[in-house]
């Protein structure tokens, strides 16, 4: 007697996602959580076998402090930085007429078709002495120098450079879900551009402008070869840190505690962060069905 296999309602359709998700899991498992758990376990590691000492070193010494808060300060002058610059064109991208859409977003993209390495020499040529800002200046101001490599504002001008493409996608898929009905209403009854662009522009691209800072300043945090050619040996970060006690110092747990704090600092970002863009889209959706 042939026996037939039967299955439950809703059986079907339950293992069929779990199928597609699986080479997913197993990639995330494999090269991201275990590489991950092996961190950290080493992170605990010392001469005497597990330990605090690595994080203990790290927080009770005021120059690795030093280093976290210039890291900090860095990134987040990169996200506004970013964001100032990135607004007006997002806003144009969105609403602008599309002939001219086209060339600024080939402009904004460009960068993220070229080597970080190249781009860092390129931009040591821009802002590095005998520059051509300097040269055109000093044509009117002969006594004018204009060195901005090997400093702050040489680093941040290679990462707003660097990113701000990332904050520009951000803004411009916040902008892409206000209904452009809205504005002709506003406008309709009176309202003039200024007064549409702070009552119902901006604070629906809200979420946008969140996860773009978030999305700039995670990658300025991490970033190690921008920072290492346009600031210098002088100009400390975490990831350099990271690359000089794993590779020079061969101090192996110590860059290991250094990476998980580096990560924990961007999880408990990234965690705060997608918590108000909940919280924003929710109050964006309410404020579009009002209108």
């Amino acid at each position: 007697m042939q026996k037939h296999l039967t299955t439950r309602p809703g059986q079907g359709t339950a293992i069929a996602p779990a199928l597609m998700l699986t080479p997913t899991v197993l990639v995330i498992v494999l090269f991201v959580a275990l590489p991950f758990v092996g961190l950290l376990v080493s992170s605990f590691t010392g001469t005497g076998g597990y330990t605090l000492e690595n994080y203990l070193s790290f927080f009770e010494d005021s120059f690795y402090l030093g280093v976290l808060l210039n890291t900090a300060l860095t990134g987040a002058l990169a996200a506004v930085s970013a964001l100032v610059l990135g607004y007006p064109i997002a806003y144009y991208l969105r609403f602008g007429s599309d002939r001219a859409r086209r060339y600024i977003a080939l402009a904004v993209l460009s960068p993220l078709l070229i080597s970080v390495v190249v781009r860092s020499y390129a931009l040591t040529l821009v802002i590095g002495p005998k520059n051509p800002f300097e040269q055109i200046i000093a044509q009117v101001i002969p006594d004018f120098h204009m060195n901005l490599l090997f400093s702050r504002a040489g680093v941040l001008i290679g990462l707003v450079y660097t990113l701000a493409p990332f904050m520009v996608l951000s803004l411009v898929a916040s902008l892409s879900t206000i209904d452009a009905k809205m504005l002709s209403a506003a406008r309709s009854l009176g309202a003039g551009t200024w007064t549409i662009l702070r009552r119902i522009v901006f604070p629906l691209s809200v979420p946008g402008i969140i996860s773009g800072c978030f999305a700039v300043f995670s990658l300025s945090v991490t970033s190690f070869v921008l920072p290492m050619m346009l600031g210098g040996s002088g100009y400390k970060m975490l990831a350099q840190l990271i690359n000089q006690q794993i590779l020079v110092l061969y101090n192996w747990p110590f860059g290991f505690a250094i990476c998980v704090i580096l990560l924990a600092f961007n999880g408990v970002l990234l965690y705060i962060s997608a918590k108000l863009v909940g919280r924003m889209l929710v109050s964006g959706l309410t404020l579009q069905k009002q209108a």
